[in-house]
């Protein structure tokens, strides 16, 4: 299969924003009722795909919509309180660059604020084609329809590179190839167990999507 455009997850794909994101949820997690996350607990959660963690960590049930929907506002502003402290891993800017000369349309399809997204590339250095941000935490299917729709990329020949078994799941719902990476939130043997490719560094994923 020839892919002839990349649409990127950020966080944890591009943008390292593990510690952060946990930094976050705990300082808020006192007026969900939720129990702050030990690093204890890190490599059980990182195989858990976002559900059960919603389901079995948080404490939080699946039909109280109100609550999760309040908590994803409050997690989302705080990114944007502290969108200075998010940075791109290693090796990600210049991987996107090589990418992006080797004639790839480059895109990033993301549940965290549009604003953000694009404040991170610009102070990296890193162009895309299209930003389509701000999408809700468990709506990732729609938001790549959504985003093939606008910006007219076919999916057929487009590939999601992902870093969570969320990110699987949407693909498949979507019906979009995907590559996951090794290095974001859910562990490599836990993305390969559930049926994806992974490239283990950002020299290898281009290793794997080939040319366009």
């Amino acid at each position: 299969m020839a892919y002839f455009t990349i649409l990127f997850d950020f966080d944890g794909t591009l943008a390292d924003t593990q510690e952060l994101a946990f930094d976050i949820l705990n300082s808020v997690a006192p007026e969900f009722g939720i129990r702050p996350i030990t690093r204890e607990e890190i490599p059980a959660l990182k195989k858990m795909s976002a559900w059960q963690l919603l389901r079995q960590r948080s404490g939080i049930p699946l039909w109280n919509v109100f609550k999760i929907r309040r908590l994803e506002r409050r997690v989302r502003a705080e990114f944007l309180n502290r969108a200075d402290d998010i940075h791109l891993f290693s090796g990600i800017p210049e991987m996107m660059r090589n990418a992006r000369a080797a004639g790839y349309e480059l895109g990033v399809v993301s549940s965290n604020a549009p604003g953000i997204v694009r404040e991170v590339l610009a102070r990296e250095g890193v162009e895309v084609n299209f930003v389509h941000a701000g999408s809700r935490f468990f709506g990732k299917a729609g938001a790549i329809r959504a985003a093939c729709a606008a910006y007219d990329v076919d999916r057929s020949h487009a590939v999601y590179v992902g870093d969570e078994l969320r990110d699987i799941a949407a693909c498949k719902k979507a019906r979009i190839d995907m590559v996951a990476v090794g290095w974001g939130f859910n562990a490599a043997d836990a993305l390969q167990g559930a049926g994806a490719k992974v490239a283990k560094t950002p020299q290898e994923l281009l290793g794997i999507l080939g040319t366009p």
